[in-house]
């Protein structure tokens, strides 16, 4: 029984080190010191998971044989792998100051982030990392002044300017900051009055925020425009906006006041509260433009309070307070000021939690209560919880535009309006003919049924005869409806002309969203059957079912080149429209607001409709925050379920499924990421007894691999009679040919586990007396790249080791006839 503390169950996915350093202590405060004993004790409250990843790592000796050194040597390596020391220190190099982050915080980040990077001069590292990554730089410049700069000097220097700022910060008399506004009035200028006298103090005015004080004093010294993106002001003060918008305010056209109000929510620089601010409350007591008022229910009482997209609080006078609550409950202070027009201040009485339901929307919000007897105001606090928009006039909403084009979503198939697509096979090829297979005689009406269907929608055509067939494979859906498809990988997707067209990748489709925040993902129901072949590919796509041969005259799905072609054809049909993206069947369409996101659905639509092409409404998601394109982390869960505690292990149909589908991603182009000229190359290479394999990626600024190719190939009956390092030298000369177009010109790192190679191949080393001379001839191969070389263990290196383990079977190299000599000169 422990006298002193006791210890919990250790949490897979928290931090081991940790753990153990408090299992240490707690061993030396209860002064246990027998191995057994530990063993017992760590074994008792380590917890079921973590007991059977022991059981599993110690395995085939038992946890009885096993010390408790033993178990915790094996757990280190179970959870704290020793981590790849180039990324640890690119990650410690690449630290930098935060923004609003304090010195000692950051300055803790950076102790924590050194820990596995085994820096022999830590200090110096430490005191260099803080010089170049302090945000401020004036103190920046004093450190780089410092003669002789240590750690400890560079971390107290930090320290105290961070306190000084401090300090003036919390000493510094409060100004009028540009502040919400709660009521809008147009206003100009006046002329000063007799009592001021003609000649005026001369104004500071600030060109960060345009108010009248120093800039030095500024606080928006380090706030960015969101206009011009630059960091030193705020939009209100925008010289670049200024510019670009030459025109005085009363030259503009009248609007109405939802275009203002719309105008001013698009224009708002948001600031950060200090912990003490001060609003100015605009009011005007007659205006010309009558008021948005709605009725919103407070604690089961209906106010009218009027919308004000300016407020940046939603406030109600202290009578309408009293009419809510007549026993007056206690207010909640709040550190705010407002004042009015003429700088007269508004006594805030106090804050108050109160239920708020408007239009089906609840919430729990917080209102300011103020003197007087004032219209109640909804300010911007409360928007977005009450679902309340506030767009132009004669806004498109997504509705109408549904509505609008209601016949995309109804009738029989699309079909493009435009000319038919086809598909090409090689010259010479003798068509191919298969009868059709038998199916079960439980599906053989449905199968019919839906061939019946697709006569009748125009997407079969009933012939007598045909050179080409290829069999029906029918494919039973969840709803117990057939889908037919043609088993074209044993028919035409052998003779067929490949057509290279690239699919988007997700880097692509997130640019040309760039800035979105709405999103509407369209569906194309059929996608490829609403393209016509023509006349000529009809014949080659012919179907051999139970009811005999039938014409396919739209483009099925089994065809190799169907996804190049309809990708194709979407980002032609929808070329030269801003915020859209095509991915096969899926059209992602983004806005930076409802407005633009609306008008954006409406031109796509519109293109559809002229198209002929149809969507489906139940798939399609309509002005969301985000969507997802084919949800490929849905494809893992079965797996993942399998490992949650407590879960019994069971492998299913949906299991293997889900497997399946896994390697099938695996060995897609969804994988690959496109080639950055800007970043490190690396080729890892390997070979087994009977091929090599190359992988070449990109390293991240995070310091991940992003594969970019792989290779890999089958050895030759000569070539599997080779040795080891010959053989692994191989597959680097394998990987730096097939790579040569990123390779030549570039400098990169060559990964390896076969530790002889360093001697013979290291870049600028001597060429070895005693070489074999296949060796030296890749040696001097080697000798025209810019690379380094690097070993790794074997464990490090598994995507080019598995790679170099499933080459395809090996095809004998044709030996050539020798040539005829016609003719035989001898020249000088």
């Amino acid at each position: 029984m422990a006298k002193f503390g006791r210890m919990d169950e250790f949490v897979i996915g928290s931090s081991w080190k940790n753990y153990c350093q408090k299992l240490t202590f707690f061993f030396k405060a209860n002064s246990i010191e027998d191995d057994t004993q530990k063993r017992n004790i760590f074994l008792t409250i380590c917890g079921d998971s973590t007991f059977s990843i022991v059981d599993a790592l110690l395995k085939p000796a038992t946890l009885e044989d096993s010390t408790f050194e033993t178990i915790k040597t094996k757990l280190d390596g179970h959870f704290n792998p020793d981590p790849n020391i180039i990324v640890e220190r690119f990650k410690f190099n690449k630290r930098d100051q935060n923004p609003h982050e304090p010195v000692a915080t950051y300055i803790t980040e950076l102790r924590r982030l050194s820990d596995n990077c085994k820096f022999t001069d830590l200090d110096d590292r430490l005191r260099d990392r803080i010089v170049c990554g302090v945000r401020d730089e004036k103190l920046k410049q004093r450190l780089f002044e410092t003669d002789k700069l240590t750690f400890a000097k560079a971390e107290e220097m930090a320290l105290a300017s961070e306190t000084a700022h401090q300090n003036v910060r919390d000493t510094k008399v409060y100004t009028t900051a540009p502040t919400p506004v709660l009521h809008t009035k147009e206003t100009y200028s006046r002329k000063p009055n007799k009592f001021e006298g003609g000649k005026r103090r001369p104004e500071l005015h600030c060109f960060r925020c345009g108010q009248s004080h120093s800039p030095d004093s500024c606080k928006h010294k380090e706030s960015k425009c969101y206009f011009c993106k630059k960091i030193g002001h705020i939009e209100i003060a925008c010289i670049t906006k200024k510019r670009q918008q030459p025109t005085s305010r009363r030259d503009k056209p009248q609007q109405s006041r939802v275009a203002q109000i719309s105008e001013a929510l698009q224009n708002t620089q948001l600031i950060e509260p200090d912990e003490f601010a001060t609003a100015n409350l605009y009011y005007s007591s007659t205006t010309s433009v009558p008021p948005i008022v709605v009725s919103v229910e407070i604690n089961n009482k209906q106010i009218n309070m009027e919308i004000d997209s300016g407020a940046g609080h939603s406030i109600i006078s202290v009578r309408t307070y009293r009419d809510i609550w007549p026993d007056q409950p206690a207010l909640t202070p709040v550190n705010l000021q407002l004042q009015t027009w003429t700088k007269e201040k508004i006594t805030i009485l106090g804050s108050k939690e109160v239920v708020v339901s408007y239009n089906n929307q609840e919430a729990v919000l917080t209102v300011l209560i103020v003197s007087g007897s004032g219209p109640s105001l909804l300010g911007r606090s409360w928007f977005s919880a009450l679902g309340i928009t506030l767009q132009t006039p004669n806004p498109v909403s997504v509705n109408s535009v549904i509505q609008k084009f209601s016949g995309l979503f109804e009738g029989d198939l699309g079909q493009f309006r435009g000319p038919p697509v086809s598909i090409s096979i090689e010259k010479d090829t003798q068509p191919i003919f298969l009868k059709h297979r038998t199916v079960p005689f439980a599906h053989k009406e449905k199968i019919e049924l839906a061939i019946d269907k697709l006569e009748k929608a125009g997407v079969l055509e009933k012939v007598e005869s045909s050179n080409w067939a290829t069999p029906v494979v029918p494919v039973i859906k969840r709803n117990n409806e057939v889908r037919l498809c043609g088993d074209y990988a044993a028919t035409v997707n052998k003779v067929l002309t490949k057509v290279a067209y690239p699919l988007p990748t997700a880097n692509e489709i997130f640019a040309k969203l760039t800035g979105c925040t709405l999103f509407t993902k369209l569906d194309l129901e059929n996608a490829y059957l609403q393209l016509c072949v023509d006349e000529k590919s009809a014949d080659i796509l012919t179907l051999n079912t139970t009811k005999g041969l039938y014409r396919m005259k739209r483009l099925p799905f089994g065809i190799s080149s169907a996804p190049a072609i309809f990708q194709k054809f979407m980002d032609t049909l929808l070329s030269n429209l801003e915020g859209t993206a095509a991915l096969l069947d899926d059209v992602i369409i983004g806005g930076r607001n409802r407005d633009e996101h609306d008008k954006r659905v409406e031109i796509v639509m519109e293109r559809l409709w002229e198209a002929g092409l149809k969507m489906r409404k139940e798939k399609c998601i309509f002005g969301c925050n985000s969507v997802q394109l084919h949800q490929k982390s849905t494809i893992l869960e079965p797996l993942h379920r399998l490992l949650d505690k407590n879960s019994p292990w069971e492998w299913l149909d949906i299991h293997q499924e889900a497997f399946q589908k896994a390697k099938q991603l695996l060995q897609s182009d969804a994988v690959l990421t496109h080639y950055d000229p800007d970043q490190p190359l690396v080729l890892a290479c390997d070979a087994s007894p009977y091929g090599v394999g190359a992988v070449l990626s990109n390293i991240t600024e995070e310091g991940d691999e992003k594969p970019i190719a792989y290779g890999s190939k089958t050895l030759q009956a000569a070539e599997r009679n080779y040795a080891q390092i010959d053989r692994e030298a191989l597959s680097i000369i394998f990987g730096v040919k097939k790579f040569h177009q990123y390779l030549a010109g570039r400098s990169f790192l060559i990964l390896t586990d076969h530790k002889p190679l360093l001697g013979i191949f290291k870049p600028h080393g001597q060429m070895p007396l005693m070489l074999a001379p296949r060796m030296m001839r890749w040696k001097l191969m080697l000798q025209s790249y810019d690379y380094d070389i690097k070993y790794i263990p074997g464990k490090m290196l598994c995507n080019a080791d598995g790679l170099s383990r499933i080459p395809l079977p090996s095809i004998p190299e044709p030996v050539p006839d020798p040539a005829e000599i016609l003719m035989f000169e001898e020249t000088h």
